[in-house]
């Protein structure tokens, strides 16, 4: 595999990265760095977290989806909190477009796609926001959602396939990444994670079928618990997309 030295990600808060509270002089003084920010380290494509930290704090972050940061910061995070699938498709298409094809031969795009009743621009679940009641409507347009969510998947593989962008895909729930696999034929099953999901709860901490370990608080038995990957999971994460990655035969 030719050498990575641009990498874009995007995603969901599984995806985001942290950097909390900026000083006076437009450091970052806190840093939650999450399993993007860690693989750019690991491929070498940043010289260190600290350092991208640096950089990044003297950018003014309005600007930062200009592309021509692409090339100077080498990795970029497009994530959003509560982001649907439909956003991820969308916003990585916009993204890519600007970029001057010399720097996307040697780019890697990695997507951890989202849950699948999420819609583009609303944070929040779908049925909730459209006041559908539980029953049977509800549960017909949760799988329609599903089968959206697959085809919003394997639509974006395909274009990148066929621009020749190195790309990798898992998946924060294992019902998209169900749903995909109905449609194995038009993918490259070897650009996806599809024995793994990321997303797990309490009762499925210690199974190996999910990346996620542990949660940034709480046990996941109470309201108030925040239930995103913690620092082990991240990690895990890391470890297990960067392995993949180092094999990447796409």
């Amino acid at each position: 595999m030719d050498k990575i030295k641009y990498l874009y990600v995007n995603g969901c808060s599984f995806t985001t990265d942290d950097f909390g509270e900026i000083d006076s002089n437009g450091n970052y003084t806190k840093c939650r760095a999450n399993w993007g920010l860690k693989l750019s380290e690991k491929l070498g494509i940043v010289n260190s977290i600290p350092d991208y930290i640096t950089k990044l704090g003297k950018i003014d972050v309005a600007k930062l989806s200009n592309p021509k940061w692409f090339l100077e910061l080498k990795y970029f995070n497009e994530s959003s909190g509560g982001s649907s699938n439909g956003r991820i498709y969308n916003s990585t298409i916009e993204y890519l477009k600007d970029i001057d094809d010399e720097i996307l031969k040697n780019t890697m795009v990695v997507i951890c796609w989202s849950f699948p009743h999420r819609f583009e621009a609303t944070i929040g679940n779908l049925l909730d926001e459209a006041g559908i009641d539980v029953g049977e409507a509800a549960a017909r347009m949760l799988k329609w959602l599903e089968y959206r969510s697959a085809k919003y998947v394997i639509g974006l593989h395909n274009i990148l396939e066929s621009s020749h962008i190195k790309n990798y895909h898992y998946f924060v729930s294992d019902v998209v990444r169900d749903r995909v696999l109905e449609y194995n034929k038009f993918i490259n099953t070897n650009n996806f994670m599809l024995d793994k999901t990321y997303h797990a709860d309490h009762t499925l901490l210690d199974n190996p079928d999910y990346l996620q370990v542990d949660y940034v608080n709480g046990t996941g038995l109470l309201s108030t618990d925040d239930l995103h990957p913690g620092l082990k999971s991240i990690d895990i994460a890391t470890e297990e997309v960067y392995k993949r990655i180092l094999n990447y035969n796409g």
